[in-house]
């Protein structure tokens, strides 16, 4: 076993935690309930935080460095000529979710709203993240 494998799991680990006590004491703080609307300082917060917990909880999962392409791409053939594009930033991200691990890379990027099983709001520390940056719950045992 390496030597820093453990503190930086450990570390990983209370980012993790802290970012999860960070954002319930923020929220009850603010008396944001689930799914509403945050304010501008409390979203940024959020995003700073959520973030740093992913940048920290990938380095602890030995990803050290992540490489990153943006195709550029014109789209004024389906959006019309008035279309300017942007390639700073995405408006969305659509992927398809192989681990865990997803959900923290695009954290380092951008505050993912997801879409999760509908159990995922009781796990503790995960689900107030979750409910925190706007994850769509979805019980994958209904029909309708």
């Amino acid at each position: 076993m390496a030597p820093f494998v453990l503190p930086r799991i450990i570390i990983g680990w209370l980012f993790a935690i802290g970012n999860a006590i960070f954002i319930s004491i923020l929220t009850t703080i603010t008396g944001t309930q689930p799914n509403m609307e945050q304010g501008g300082l409390e979203k940024f917060l959020i995003r700073i935080s959520t973030a740093i917990t992913g940048r920290a909880v990938l380095y602890s999962s030995s990803c050290l460095y992540i490489e990153e392409t943006k195709p550029k791409v014109c789209y004024k053939k389906y959006l019309g000529p008035d279309w300017i594009p942007d390639y700073e930033k995405c408006g969305s991200i659509v992927s398809n979710h192989s681990s865990w691990m997803d959900i923290l890379l695009h954290m380092t990027r951008q505050p993912p709203s997801h879409v999760s099983k509908a159990s995922v709001r009781k796990i503790p520390g995960v689900g107030k993240i979750a409910e925190a940056v706007g994850c769509l719950f979805l019980d994958r045992g209904d029909n309708n």
